[in-house]
């Protein structure tokens, strides 16, 4: 019988876990590591029985979302970067001149 609790409680933290990985897609880390812990724990919340819990299934679905939303919000960022300043250097060398501007040249 505990066995079964514990299966059952792997489940939830699985869809809590996942629901959370799609609200914190923005931060792109969270997202990823929270979705794959997720996904982890619905593939094991299955046991030893034939079928997974409800849950599990939710947060197997809702991990591999924030996942997807991670990465997605990633690429879009750094697509956006490439467009405003033509490459990664020049993104770095506005971003210098910013910081020298506000603290001085002491960096």
């Amino acid at each position: 019988m505990s066995y079964r609790k514990q299966s059952d409680a792997m489940a939830r933290w699985s869809m809590i876990l996942g629901v959370a990985s799609i609200l914190l897609s923005l931060f792109i880390i969270p997202s990823i590591v929270l979705g794959a812990i997720s996904v982890i724990l619905g593939f094991l919340s299955r046991g030893g029985s034939s079928k997974y819990p409800g849950p599990a299934i939710a947060g197997i679905i809702t991990g591999i979302m924030g996942i997807i939303f991670g990465i997605i919000c990633f690429a879009l960022g750094f697509y956006l970067l490439i467009e405003q300043y033509g490459c990664y250097e020049n993104f770095l060398n506005e971003y210098m001149t910013y910081l020298n501007s506000y603290y001085g040249s002491s960096i």
